[in-house]
This record gives C-alpha cells, sequence and structure tokens, in this order.
C-alpha cells in the first residue's frame, strides 16, 4: 500500500523555483537593429572625442570613425551568434554572473585587437607597435566599459526583481453545469473538489463546503464533465470515475488495476486495468522525487 498525501506531484501545478542562485544571470542575445544601433553610437561617440590620435587623420575622419563602428558591429554580431545563440541552443536560459564580465571583457579585448589593426594600416603605415596596442586597449576598455558596466547591472538587477517577485497563483476552479438548457454553471475550487461518479444517467461529484463533504448530481455525461475540466491536477482513472490527483491519499494494487482512497472519504475509488500502466507511470514519478 502506498500512502502520500503529495501523490503524483508531475500533475501539480508547475511553481517558481525560489532558490535560484543569486548570481545567475539572463543570456540576452540582441537583435541585429541593436547591434547597428550601438555601433553608430559607437562611431558618433569616436567622432566627436577623436582619441586615437585622429586629430592627426588626413582624411574623411566621418568615415574613418564609421571604420570603428563597423569594427564593432562585425565583432558583437559574430560573439552573438556564435557564443550566445550556442549557448542557448544548449539548453541554457542563464548563466553566472562571473561568466557575463569575462564574456564582455572578451569582447572589448577583440574589439582592441581589430582597432590596433585599423589604426595600424591606416595611421602608422603598416606597422604594429606594443606601446599603441597598449593605448588602444586602454582607450577601448575606457569608452566600452562604463556604458558596459551600467548595462550589466541594470539587467541583472532586472533579473533578480523578476525572481524575487511572487508570481500569482492562478487558481482553478472545477466547472460544473447546472442547467444544460441555459448554459447555467458553478465553479468549484480546484482545492476543494475531490472525486465524480457517474451513476446511471447522472454524475455525483463530491467536493468540500464549510469544511464538510458534500455531494452534488447532476445530469450529464462524465466524458463531458471530463472534457469540459481541463486540468493538470484531474486523471480520468475509471470510465466510472473521474479523480483530483492531488486529494488521493493512498493507493493499493498493481497493473492489473489500483484501489484508491480519497482524503475525507470512506468510498473506495477503483482504477481500472486501462488506466492503470499511466497511473502506475506518474506513480513512479512521484516517488522517484521522494528519493
Amino acid at each position: 500500500m502506498i500512502k502520500n498525501s503529495g501523490l503524483l506531484r508531475r500533475w501539480s501545478s508547475s511553481k517558481v523555483d525560489d532558490q535560484k542562485k543569486s548570481l545567475s544571470y539572463p543570456i540576452v542575445i540582441h537583435k541585429t537593429p541593436s547591434i547597428l544601433l550601438i555601433s553608430v553610437l559607437v562611431a558618433v561617440l569616436l567622432f566627436i572625442l577623436e582619441p586615437f590620435h585622429m586629430d592627426g587623420y588626413d582624411g574623411n575622419k566621418f568615415l574613418f570613425s564609421a571604420g570603428f563602428g563597423l569594427i564593432t558591429f562585425v565583432v558583437v554580431f559574430f560573439f552573438n551568434v556564435f557564443i550566445k545563440k550556442r549557448v542557448v541552443r544548449s539548453g541554457k536560459t542563464s548563466w553566472q554572473a562571473f561568466q557575463e564580465v569575462v564574456y564582455i571583457l572578451l569582447l572589448l579585448a577583440t574589439i582592441s585587437v581589430f582597432n590596433f589593426i585599423y589604426i595600424s594600416c591606416t595611421l602608422i603605415g603598416g606597422k604594429f607597435y606594443w606601446p599603441v596596442f597598449v593605448r588602444i586597449l586602454y582607450y577601448t576598455y575606457a569608452f566600452g566599459i562604463i556604458p558596459s558596466i551600467i548595462v550589466f547591472l541594470l539587467k541583472y538587477n532586472r533579473y533578480l526583481l523578476s525572481n524575487l517577485t511572487p508570481k500569482k497563483t492562478v487558481h482553478e476552479s472545477f466547472t460544473i453545469p447546472t442547467n444544460q438548457l441555459t448554459g447555467k454553471r458553478i465553479s468549484i475550487p480546484m482545492e476543494r473538489f475531490i472525486y465524480a461518479e457517474a451513476r446511471r444517467n447522472n454524475v455525483l461529484v463530491f467536493f468540500k463546503k464549510n469544511g464538510e463533504i458534500v455531494s452534488r448530481s447532476i445530469r450529464i455525461p462524465i466524458g463531458r464533465l471530463d472534457e469540459d475540466n481541463k486540468s493538470t491536477h484531474l486523471f480520468r482513472c475509471h470510465n466510472s470515475f473521474l479523480i483530483n490527483l492531488k486529494m488521493v491519499d493512498s493507493a493499493k494494487g498493481n497493473s492489473n488495476g489500483y484501489k484508491l482512497k480519497m482524503k475525507g472519504i470512506d468510498n473506495t475509488i477503483m482504477v481500472s486495468r486501462r488506466y492503470a500502466k499511466d497511473f502506475r507511470t506518474h506513480l513512479d514519478g512521484d516517488n522517484a522525487e521522494k528519493s
């Protein structure tokens, strides 16, 4: 005999895991227009501030600045597609905050390398000097790290708030049509519904009311009642029975069938052989959760 007040939790409503690691960070895949906007802002900023000795450049400074914007676009697009998208495809939707920080640092370092190559080819005649690279690295991080930190903190704070804010609980109801002609119905909160039993042309619905077990007879096929009430808590265990899985107190039997005891009910509910395999599958899932 299996005794369990929380039988078949696989069919219970999914709950938000409040024990998520506080250092998790959402993996945000930027859309191409967003990357383009970032690149344009970089080009405009460099055109206005003229770092990297751009004041000594004799050509079109706007096009020269656009080159840095193009580098930013290509690198960010590459990182976005070939790193973040691959991580998401592996099934992850978040990673550790330090991984996001490393991602940002690697992104800026890669942009620095290409900025160095670009400047060396346009301003220094194709010559490569380490002091120049260090200076470019400094400017790239100086321009990129502050907005990156601001965006990181904003997204991280929003992510934490979304996990700390309690989600509204959806209260399900078991609906009973009381008049087939007028369509009038009554709703019973799912936590109060116990089971329904077909008796000839009627269905007897058992539920809790003011702390007591009461029943109501309605003229409707039990199959129709099952179709009208789609819920993860409901299980058609027999041609004559529709039960609330959360109200199962104990189960006894095997693959040929089960006998169930419902909370507060003395009657025995049968699980027919037709439904026994499915019932056993979810019963094993419930026991696996506890082990």
